[in-house]
């Protein structure tokens, strides 16, 4: 692996502070090894030599790079120099150099193994660490992090710790990125660039775009964490998006390509992966999301849709206001200020109608904070929706509560005396009375609605609550009475 003098010098300043670089033109010489000064150096490029000889210099050198103390460099005129300080020991700074050549080269050979046999990007990744000693990661064009060696990330800063945990950018920093024209400047880092002080991202940083500047096709980012960076994490990183331009013009696919988009912020959400508000609250604004409250979460059953069929419902719920995403072959939507926007049911009653689909509603909520609560809500009340296939398509969580609570109870509910007797007397005379007492009591006591649950006559009913009465004794005047009856026969009836 070639290294410049300008990276060389870095690194012995490391040890030697105040060690000074003096190079002819301002372009640095790239390098291949180091050896001793001698009469055969002159003329000889991509050495460089270590001025060993006790007093006289070489005639006709050229411009050769040398390594010499602070005492001999005038006579080293028309060399690139690094210049370290009388005293110094040079034959150690030859060691030390030839160290250098080493290690690079032993690593670049394994980077260039690791891509040749197609080994992942993690693999690219932990082989690079040891040399730069601060978090490392490559990313595609849309900043989703494709592989990393960042664990620190997490205790540092919110940016970087949905970063690394989610693996996209949040979208307030992509935003900045956009409006300041810095992502401008990354998609034309090749070669590496420094980035301090950054203005979209909180720590300074290297970036080095990979691929052609007619074709980027990811990047490359060392951030200035655990030390500055510089030149050294400059030419890693231009190593690194060298050989990987070469092995993606052959096979693009080696970089995995990912997009931003609002739904993997809210699926972070609902899946509970997410919970610093202080993140979604900078999403939401970032988003130019308005939402104000009253919100209600809406889940579509979309399991056996194509994807020409999901994106047409995706655009019949998004011109209803909505934002929505296909998550677990589901459709989600959420909806904000919902009492604004007219009798909502009854419109997605017709979107479930319309392409013959299971739907849910969950509770109406306040707080952004409560979309993973809600979201479970609604999923449930769409499991009972296909489950009980007999009532509505449209669900929502309020009708599912006594399903839910059944499930949470898990059979340990309390033994109801007269349920027991009425069910028995069923039993024994083919009567359904269970069923009557239930749907009455769901339709709060009124028959006329009971009845035409049950398509019965309203005569039929009263005749039924009467007989009902004279089986058993109850009150549902009584709200504890009334609330034991229904889930205990909600519960039975669920069973059967």
């Amino acid at each position: 692996m070639e290294l410049s003098l300008a990276f060389i010098h870095a690194a012995l300043r490391d040890e030697y502070p105040t060690a000074m670089l003096e190079e002819v033109s301002g372009v640095s010489p790239r390098l291949t090894a180091a050896t001793v000064l001698s009469e055969e150096s002159a003329g000889t490029a991509m050495l460089l030599f270590v001025d060993l000889l006790s007093d006289r210099v070489p005639a006709g050198l050229g411009r050769i790079a040398v390594l010499t103390s602070a005492s001999r460099a005038d006579r080293l005129a028309g060399c690139d120099l690094i210049v370290l300080p009388d005293g110094a020991d040079l034959v150690h700074a030859l060691d030390a150099v030839n160290g250098l050549f080493t290690r690079f080269n032993r690593w670049s050979d394994e980077i260039l193994r690791a891509i040749a046999a197609r080994e992942d990007l993690q693999r690219i990744v932990d082989l690079t660490v040891p040399l730069v000693g601060n978090p490392l990661y490559i990313a595609d064009m849309s900043f989703r992090m494709l592989a990393s060696h960042a664990d620190v990330l997490d205790e540092v800063d919110a940016v970087w710790r949905y970063h690394h945990a989610y693996r996209y950018l949040p979208y307030n920093v992509m935003k900045t990125l956009i409006d300041t024209g810095e992502l401008d400047e990354l998609n034309a880092s090749n070669p590496a660039r420094i980035f301090d002080p950054p203005r979209a991202f909180p720590q300074p940083q290297v970036c080095r775009a990979i691929g052609e500047e007619d074709n980027r096709l990811g990047f490359i980012f060392v951030l200035g964490l655990n030390s500055r960076v510089g030149i050294r994490e400059c030419a890693i990183a231009d190593f690194l998006g060298d050989a990987l331009a070469l092995v993606l013009r052959e096979d693009t696919g080696y970089l995995a390509m990912g997009r931003f988009y609002h739904a993997h912020f809210l699926e972070e959400v609902i899946e509970g992966n997410l919970t610093d508000e202080k993140v979604i609250a900078d999403q939401i604004r970032a988003l130019g999301w308005d939402l104000k409250g009253d919100f209600q979460v809406f889940v579509l059953d979309a399991a056996d849709d194509d994807d020409a069929v999901r994106h047409q419902l995706l655009a019949y719920l998004t011109a209803l206001g909505s934002r929505c995403f296909v998550h677990d072959a589901c459709i989600v939507a959420l909806f904000g200020e919902v009492g604004k926007r007219g009798d909502l049911h009854a419109k997605l009653g017709e979107v479930v109608s319309s392409f013959n689909r299971y739907g849910a509603l969950s509770e109406r909520f306040e707080r952004f904070m409560d979309l993973r609560l809600c979201y479970r809500q609604a999923e449930f009340a769409l499991s009972c929706a296909e489950r009980d296939q007999e009532r509505a398509r449209l669900r929502s969580y309020d009708e599912s509560f006594l399903d839910h609570l059944s499930v949470r109870i898990g059979g340990l509910e309390p033994p109801c005396i007269p349920i027991a007797r009425l069910k028995a007397y069923d039993d024994e005379h083919g009567t359904e009375l269970c069923r009557t007492l239930y749907v009455w009591l769901r339709c709060k006591c009124n028959t006329i609605a009971t009845a035409e649950l049950l398509y019965v006559h309203r005569n039929t009913i009263n005749y039924r609550i009467e007989r009902i009465h004279e089986i058993v004794d109850f009150d549902v005047d009584e709200p504890d009475a009334y609330l034991r009856l229904l889930i205990a026969l909600h519960t039975m009836l669920a069973r059967e």
